[in-house]
């Protein structure tokens, strides 16, 4: 009984640890990339998208993660943000939070890159440029 119960806590515990991640932004996951190897991660950044590709970036670091996701599968107002940043429809900054399996070297068309393949959209808006301030 105890190992039944035992047991039952640990898996409630590893549930948890995945369902209510802390996020991390894209500038820590890639700093520790080899640690989230294979796992479900949840990550936090900002959307840069062309022709070619779709990922997130963070402030102060160089490189990114592509993410991958089905369209019919997110919300559409997600879909409708990254599409207008590959358009360069909206200038503002995109920032979103995204859950999936982070893989830290994929082979991609021009050599090996970091990629989440996305299972949930947490979280998704255009941020606002902050107001120039005015010195007279």
């Amino acid at each position: 009984m105890k190992k039944r119960l035992a047991l039952c806590a640990l898996l409630c515990l590893a549930f948890v640890s995945v369902e209510g991640q802390t996020p991390i932004d894209v500038c820590g996951l890639l700093k520790s990339a080899k640690l989230h190897e294979g796992k479900t991660v949840t990550a936090t950044g900002f959307v840069f998208a062309d022709r070619h590709s779709t990922g997130i970036g963070g402030e102060g670091c160089s490189g990114g993660i592509v993410i991958r996701y089905d369209s019919g599968r997110v919300p559409r107002d997600f879909v409708d943000g990254v599409e207008a940043k590959r358009g360069r429809f909206d200038s503002r900054p995109f920032n979103v939070t995204v859950e999936g399996k982070f893989s830290s070297h994929v082979r991609g068309p021009l050599g090996y890159l970091r990629r989440i393949e996305v299972t949930k959209v947490l979280h998704w808006e255009f941020v606002d440029a902050a107001p120039a301030s005015h010195n007279p």
